[in-house]
């Protein structure tokens, strides 16, 4: 169900948006306007959190399915 295909995508993806929410973050703080900072920074924070929510929730899928596993062979 969990191949390696879906965690290689799951990986490029987050980095990827980890790396372009950074740079905007990192470019609202050099912004020396209020008008220029808003927008980069919440654009930034998109970025950077929205994405770990669709990996955290694959994770702990992967995670739940793993257990159930583990218990039931530990019997």
């Amino acid at each position: 169900m969990f191949d390696g295909l879906h965690w290689l995508n799951m990986y490029q993806l987050l980095t990827i948006a980890t790396l372009v929410g950074g740079a905007a973050c990192f470019m609202s703080f050099l912004s020396e306007t209020l008008v220029g900072f808003i927008p980069l920074f919440a654009l930034g924070e998109l970025f950077l959190f929205a994405t770990q929510v669709s990996f955290l929730i694959f994770v702990y899928r992967t995670c739940k399915i793993l257990a159930a596993d583990f218990l039931v062979f530990s019997r």
